[in-house]
This record gives C-alpha cells, structure tokens and sequence, in this order.
C-alpha cells in the first residue's frame, strides 16, 4: 500500500490555514462547523464510556455555543467524567496518524459521516423517542422507495403518515431542546459524505489533515478552559463532577487531563510524522 510523501507537509499546511481563519476577521466562524464536530466527539465518548462500564445512556444535548450535555444513568462516574477530555484526545490522535495515509482519507471521512449520524440517530433527545420516530419515518421512506407499484390509496395514507410523522419528531426535538443537535448533526453527516463523496483523493487528505488539526487544537483549548473554570469557580464541568465523585479537587483533574493530553498528542504526532517517513523511503 503506497504512503502518502507528503503527509506531514500536508499537515503544516493544515496547521498553517488553522493559525490564519484564526486570525482573519471573523474567521473563527468558518472553524464553527470543526468545534461542533468535536464537541460530537467530546459528548459520544461520555456515552460510550457509560455503556462500557455499565451504564445507560437517555439522551445527548448539543448547544448552539458548542456546549454540550449526556445523560448517564449508572456505570463508572469517574471513566465517564474522565472520557470527554481524554476521549477527545485520543480521537485526535488516531486521526493524526491515520491520516497518513492519502489513499485511505475517503473511506476515514465516510466512516465518520457514518458515526455521526449514528451518535445522533441514537443519543440526541431525551429517551429513545427521537429515535423511535426516525425508524417509523425510515421505514416508511423506504417502502414508499422499494415498492413504487402499490396502490395510490395506500401511497397516500404512507405519506401522509410520514409527514405527521415528520412534524412529531421536529415537535418533540424542539421540546426538548435538541432540534438543534439533530440538525447540526444531520449537517455533519452531509459535509461529511460530500467530502468523502466529491473530494479528488488530494483534497480530501487535506480535508482529514484539516479535521486532524481541529480535534487536536480543540481539545487542548478545551481543557484549557476548563482549567480556567476549574481554578476560579465551582461552576458544573468534568472536573466539577470528578471532584463530586473523589473528593479531589478539580483543578487537579483539569491539570492531570491537560498533562495526559499533551503527552498523547506528541506520541501522535511523532507516530504520524515516523510513518511518512517512512513512506518517503519505501516510496524511493
């Protein structure tokens, strides 16, 4: 399988077009759409973390301010609490040295459109209602789809109980505050699978190298924040609730995921840059 060469130059170009959208006016606005992604991964990794040790999962809110809440019942307080931040990293850095490779950009991009409609297909809204509700609509979409010879009686009555079926769901989302979330995520999916779709092979390692960037950036931002929050309020956050479940305090939690962050993103990018090299001198 060729590697690609000029991987880890790709990657500072990333890192370069991140340092200026930053510094553009309102350039942080074009980097909306990446913190949201990770504010995704952040929420997806306390849900997986409460079904890993046990736990269940109601529902997952995604804020317009790319804040966001998952309802754990059960399991392991302090796994969950820990696997946001920590969780965040560790995407980031599988990304880092994933993207190494141009060939494989497409299938990394399509998987991830894949997960985010996963993460909010299943876990955006309170309870399994939102859900329920899009398999009803599914299901009638793709028997109105495969079975085009059917009577026009009964076209009408499947459409017109997608339809309500529909509006139910945008209802029930809105009431709950997670309308949001699904159209954020539903938008994801779609930027997603275009690129994996449209991109030439080039653009789209670009475009994983891009979102490689972000997901690192965003965490260490993140947990820099967090450790500001940590050191001069008791205000609700991970390291709030560690200390709720420990006894320890949270600016320790801040401090100790900030460490742990640093040293996982340096391994990956030092993983990442061995592998193009590596691909240079195979490649000759």
């Amino acid at each position: 399988m060729k590697e690609s060469k000029g991987s880890f130059k790709l990657l500072l170009l990333a890192s370069l077009a991140t340092v200026f959208i930053n510094i553009i006016p309102q350039g942080k606005l074009l980097l909306y759409p990446f913190n949201l992604f990770v504010t995704y991964v952040h929420e997806t990794c306390h849900a997986l973390a409460g079904w890993l040790t046990l736990g269940s999962v109601s529902g997952m809110t995604i804020n317009p301010d790319t804040s966001g809440v998952t309802y754990v019942l059960g399991g392991s307080a302090i796994v969950t609490y820990s696997a946001g931040y920590l969780g965040s990293t560790i995407f980031g850095a599988l990304l880092l040295i994933l993207c190494h490779k141009e060939e494989s950009a497409k299938r990394i991009l399509a998987f991830l459109a894949v997960a985010v409609l996963g993460v909010t297909v299943f876990f955006i809204g309170v309870g399994y209602t939102a859900f329920f509700l899009t398999i009803v609509l599914t299901s009638i979409g793709l028997l109105l789809f495969a079975k085009p010879d059917m009577s026009q009686s009964l076209k009408v009555a499947l459409s017109t109980g997608g339809v309500a079926t529909f509006f139910t769901l945008i209802a029930f989302l809105a009431i709950t505050n997670n309308l949001f979330g699904w159209i954020a995520g539903l938008t994801l999916t779609a930027v997603l699978f275009l690129a994996a779709k449209f991109l030439p092979a080039r653009g789209a390692h670009f475009f994983l190298s891009f979102l490689a960037i972000q997901s690192c950036l965003n965490a260490l931002v993140d947990i820099k924040t967090l450790w500001f929050i940590s050191a001069a309020s008791s205000t609700h956050s991970d390291a709030q609730g560690m200390f709720m479940a420990t006894g320890i305090p949270a600016i320790f939690w801040a401090s100790f995921w900030g460490f742990i962050s640093l040293v996982i993103l340096t391994g990956a990018l030092f993983m990442h840059h061995r592998a193009a090299t590596k691909g240079k001198i195979l490649a000759k």
